[in-house]
């Protein structure tokens, strides 16, 4: 058994560390893709629903803006003229 701490070679029945003294029976957890996708994921959703929400409870503040269009209707869009060199 490898010591997951120093790499040293221990015996199967060895509780400790021969080397460095860590207790083996500790198997340090390492997240899989699996795992972070998951949290990943919950994450992704929880932030999708709290913006939906505070977007529903925040509409009553909107102040619905005039566009361009409606505040100046007697504007027509044109496009940008060419400059000649």
């Amino acid at each position: 058994m490898k010591c997951y701490n120093c790499q040293t070679e221990n015996k199967d029945t060895a509780k400790i560390c021969k080397s460095c003294g860590a207790d083996l029976m500790y198997v340090p957890w390492k997240p899989t893709w699996k795992w972070h996708l998951k949290v990943l994921g919950i994450i992704y959703v929880i932030v999708i629903v709290l913006f939906f929400v505070a977007r529903f409870f925040l509409n009553k503040f909107d102040r619905n803006l005039p566009t361009w269009e409606s505040e100046y209707p007697m504007y027509e869009k044109m496009a940008p003229k060419p400059i000649n060199k």
